[in-house]
Formats: structure tokens, C-alpha cells, sequence
């Protein structure tokens, strides 16, 4: 792999997951306060209306995905006509797609109101807030999104980081207006009130990180300017069309959680959705822990495709599985070895003094149970996903999406009929996790790869043999330390915990660079590490 593009893939890599340990902290550190603060149901409620995997979510994630290659290719060709083109009716197609989420927002929001819903007995308040809740979500998310071509204008510009501090801005307002306003603000006003102040803030907030991208984009990118003169309906209708194609496999796939989150809620009730929230979020966290190594890799392989240079990019596809496995293996290790008092570190003792469990009927142990085993099935999905989540976003940069989107649609109708005739037939919530899972499996390990073998050539069994033993290997050692240690380790608290991390980094880093890496890419390790320590001693050299 040419050095130049390695590096940009190490920069890409290196501020992605810079945004990603601040996101990760956030995010725990949130769950963990709310559920002290306002009990796991209306955690819940919350999480039912703007979680990270909420309806008006997915249509923003797949609409702006499918900007990427759109104007990654406008900008390779050098053309700021092309650029302005592009941008003109990109904003164009996004002001519909603001609308469609304003409307969906509206139509749950109604549902919400007239009680479909379920919510405890004497809590009817809870429907007028999730009503309140889904409308400031829509609009949160219809003004993000009806500005997302200057954000993705830089995203398809190659500047991963850019658009990495734009996703830290956007996450510490919304966990600061959380804090604030449902835990640290009017302590004695009632929860509805909070809820209601908390809807407002969070539609005013998403202005903060939109415009600043347009700001940056504006200054940077020549041409991105909208022009009356170069509105083109052909234009809009093939953005649309790429749109519904990679729309439908993030919002019916990455999102098939939103439809389950509802399912549970009908059949359960809303502190099963805070119990659903915290294990999505656990498949969330090993999720973007695995992508984050690849993150910006679909506009990287479009100026590739661009230049003829096909071979590369698919040395890129065979090594990204083994990259993305050697991140998600650890994680998933670490967690299903120390699951139960992983959790009693983060949300059991928290919901120790929650009232919601015992209106609800639930114990605490019950209740850590469930969501470990939420987890660990999400997190089984989550390892499929990834293993091959660098073949499809680079199908995608070449512009093949159409050759595996067309399934997206039958893996929903699978997962949402299985979880609702499991949950009529009175089977538990868990079952719900196992449909995810096999979705996964069907969708990405057998559609994705047979798709890159008929469309480009991509030997998916030679890649496989090639790329999934060694991180497998490395993780199945780490496996048996931590089996080992966990009779011994002693209970769990935030010290012991991060301890806990540096016994498994310092058990695995070695393990990727013996097991996991190539030959040629411990070479360069090596070679980094020996201008890092000759630097250093011409650095510390006495002057002559």
C-alpha cells in the first residue's frame, strides 16, 4: 500500500478515534448520569424519541452517506462549475429530505399524543413529552440535515477531521443540555416541564456544529456556492436514486434497533427501551470503535477509482476485514468475560436506587442480566458488521451500492415479523437481540462479499482465509488471560477497571504486531519506532 495513502488513512484513523474516546467517555458518562438522575424509564422515554438510532436519525445518516461519493467525485475532477453543480442540487434534495423528517417526526408525534405508546399507569404526561420530544428531534435534525451538503462537501474533500470535530461539537452540546437541564437544572420542577425545556434546547443546539460546517466549507472548497443557474432535475433525480439506494440499506439495516426500540415498547414498556438503549448502545460503542479505523474510506477509494487505480482498492477491501476484526475482537472479549461486573459498575448500582424497577417489577440482577445479554447478542451482530463493513463502504465509493442495497428491505421484514411473532407469542426481549444478529450475518457476511465478487472480481474466500484467522488467534489468547484473571481480579471500580484496560492493552498490543499485522506493515512499525527513538536522541544530544 503506497505510503502516501497510508498516511492519510493513519491521520483519517488517528483523529477519529480522538473523537471517538471523547464521544465514547461522553456517551458512558451520560447513561450513567441519567439513569441516576431520572430513573430508567424516562431514560427510556428519551432514548425512545431522539436516541442515536431514532428514525429521523437514520433518514439524516443515509442522506448525508450518500452525499459522500457524490461530491467526492465533483471535487476530484477539479471543477468548481462541477462543485457548484453538485452542491446546487444536493441542497435541493436535502430541503426534501428536511420535510420528510419534519412530516415522519409529526406522525409519531401524534401517535405519541393519542396514547399508542406504552407507558406506566398514572404517567399519562409521559405521552404529551414523547410527542413534545419527537417534534424537537425532527426539527433538531431536519435543520442538520437540509445543511448537511457543505458538511459532506468537506467530508467528500478527504477532511476526516474536520468532520470529526463537527461530530464532537454536536455530542458535548447535546450530553451538556442533558445534564443541565434534566439533572442539574430546576431540581424541584416537575419532569414534564424539564422535558418540555430539554425538546427546545435540543432543536436550538443543532444549529452549533451545522454552522460551523458551513462556514469551514464555504472558506475552503471553491465552488460550493449555490447557483439558480445550474438546477438540473436529472441531477436531483440521480442523487435521489443513490440516496434511496445506500438510504435504504443504513435506515433498514444500521437502524432495524429504531423499529425493535418501538416493538419493545409495545409488548414491554419503556424501562425495557432504557434497558434496549444501554445494550445498543454497548453494540454502538464496539461498532464505532472497529469503523473509526476506516472512517473516510469511501471518498478515498473514489478518487482511487478516479485515477484507475482498481488493484489498490482491493488490497485495501482484503486487509480492511483484518483491521476491523482486530479492533472489535477485544472489545467483545473484554465484555463478555467481565459483562456482569462491567455493567454493575455502570448502570447496576445506579438503578440499586431507582424506584422504576420495582413499579415495573423488576429486579436489579434481572434486570443487569437482561441487558447483558442484549449486549452480547448486539455485540455478535456488531462483529459481522464490521468484518466486512470495509468491502461495502468501498462497493459504495465505487459506486456499486446498488449491488447490495436491494436485500435491505428483506432483512427488515425479517427482523421486525420475527421480534413481533416472538413477542405475541410471549417469547422474552432477548429474542429481539437474535434476529439483530442474524441479520447481521445474512446481510453482511454473505450479500456484501458475494456482491464485490460479481461486480468487481473480489476474491471473498481467498480474503477471508487470508484475514480472519490472525485476529481471531490474538483474541482467543487475550480470551483465556482474562478467563484466567477473573476469578482473581477484584471487584470492580473505576480504577480497577482502567487497570483492567491496560492489562488488555498491554497483553494485545503485542499480539497485533506478532499474530495480527503482515510482514510489510510490522516492518514499518518498526521503522516508525526507530525514527521516533532516533529523533529523540538527536533531541537530547548535547549542542557541540
Amino acid at each position: 500500500m503506497p505510503k502516501r495513502l497510508s498516511t492519510r488513512l493513519i491521520v483519517n484513523a488517528g483523529t477519529t478515534y480522538l473523537r471517538l474516546a471523547t464521544t465514547f467517555v461522553l456517551g458512558i458518562f451520560l447513561t450513567w448520569f441519567l439513569i441516576g438522575r431520572i430513573g430508567l424509564e424516562i431514560f427510556g422515554l428519551v432514548s425512545l424519541a431522539v436516541g442515536t438510532f431514532g428514525f429521523s436519525q437514520a433518514i439524516h445518516h443515509a442522506i448525508m452517506g450518500s452525499l459522500n461519493r457524490e461530491f467526492a467525485a465533483a471535487i476530484a475532477s477539479g471543477d468548481p462549475e462541477l462543485v457548484s453543480r453538485t452542491h446546487t442540487n444536493a441542497l435541493l434534495v436535502t430541503l426534501q429530505g428536511a420535510l420528510i423528517v419534519v412530516g415522519l417526526s409529526a406522525v409519531f408525534a401524534a401517535l405519541a399524543w393519542i396514547g399508542v405508546f406504552r407507558v406506566p399507569e398514572g404517567h399519562a404526561w409521559m405521552h404529551e413529552a414523547l410527542a413534545v420530544l419527537f417534534i424537537s428531534d425532527g426539527v433538531a435534525v431536519a435543520i442538520r440535515l437540509f445543511l448537511a451538503p457543505y458538511r459532506q462537501a468537506l467530508f467528500g474533500d478527504r477532511r476526516v477531521g474536520l468532520d470529526n470535530i463537527f461530530m464532537v461539537v454536536n455530542r458535548v452540546m447535546y450530553v451538556a443540555s442533558a445534564v443541565v437541564v434534566l439533572g442539574l437544572a430546576m431540581p424541584g420542577a416537575p419532569m414534564w416541564a424539564r422535558l418540555m425545556i430539554y425538546a427546545a434546547v435540543l432543536a436550538v443546539t443543532s444549529l452549533a456544529d451545522t454552522a460551523m460546517a458551513v462556514a469551514l466549507a464555504r472558506r475552503h472548497i471553491r465552488g460550493l456556492r449555490f447557483n439558480r443557474a445550474f438546477i438540473d432535475r436529472g441531477m436531483q433525480r440521480e442523487i435521489r436514486i443513490s440516496c434511496l439506494q445506500s438510504g435504504q440499506h443504513l435506515i433498514l439495516i444500521d437502524y432495524g434497533a429504531s423499529f425493535i426500540g418501538v416493538l419493545i415498547n409495545l409488548f414491554f414498556g419503556v424501562a425495557y427501551n432504557g434497558m434496549w438503549q444501554i445494550a445498543i448502545q454497548i453494540f454502538g460503542h464496539g461498532r464505532l470503535l472497529a469503523e473509526g479505523l476506516l472512517r473516510g474510506i469511501d471518498p478515498i477509494v473514489t478518487h482511487l477509482r478516479e485515477g484507475g487505480r482498481d488493484a489498490m482498492i482491493q488490497q485495501l477491501m482484503i486487509r480492511s476485514i483484518r483491521y476491523q476484526l482486530a479492533i472489535a475482537l477485544p472489545w467483545t472479549v473484554l465484555y463478555v468475560v467481565f459483562m456482569e461486573p462491567i455493567l454493575m459498575l455502570w448502570v447496576g448500582r445506579r438503578l440499586e436506587k431507582s424506584h422504576d424497577l420495582v413499579e415495573a417489577a423488576i429486579s436489579v440482577e434481572s434486570a443487569v442480566a437482561t441487558i447483558g445479554l442484549l449486549g452480547t447478542l448486539c455485540l455478535g451482530a456488531m462483529l459481522f458488521r464490521v468484518a466486512t463493513r470495509g468491502v461495502e463502504r468501498s462497493l459504495y465509493g465505487m459506486g456499486f451500492v446498488s449491488s447490495y442495497a436491494w436485500a435491505a428491505k428483506y432483512a427488515l421484514a425479517f427482523t421486525v415479523a420475527s421480534a413481533a411473532l416472538a413477542f405475541a407469542l410471549g417469547a422474552p426481549v432477548w429474542v429481539s437481540a437474535l434476529a439483530f444478529m442474524v441479520i447481521h450475518v445474512l446481510y453482511y457476511d454473505v450479500i456484501v462479499l458475494r456482491a464485490a465478487h460479481r461486480v468487481i472480481g473480489f476474491p471473498a474466500g481467498r480474503a477471508m482465509a487470508r484475514s480472519v484467522p490472525p485476529p481471531v488467534i490474538a483474541s482467543a489468547i487475550l480470551a483465556v488471560v482474562l478467563v484466567l484473571l477473573r476469578p482473581v481480579w477484584p471487584p470492580l471500580t473505576l480504577p480497577w477497571l482502567l487497570a483492567l484496560l491496560a492489562v488488555v492493552g498491554a497483553v494485545y498490543a503485542p499480539l497485533l504486531v506478532l499474530v495480527v499485522a503482515e510482514r510489510d506493515e510490522r516492518r514499518r512499525v518498526f521503522d516508525i519506532g526507530m525514527r521516533i527513538i532516533r529523533r529523540a536522541l538527536v533531541r537530547r544530544a548535547p549542542a557541540p
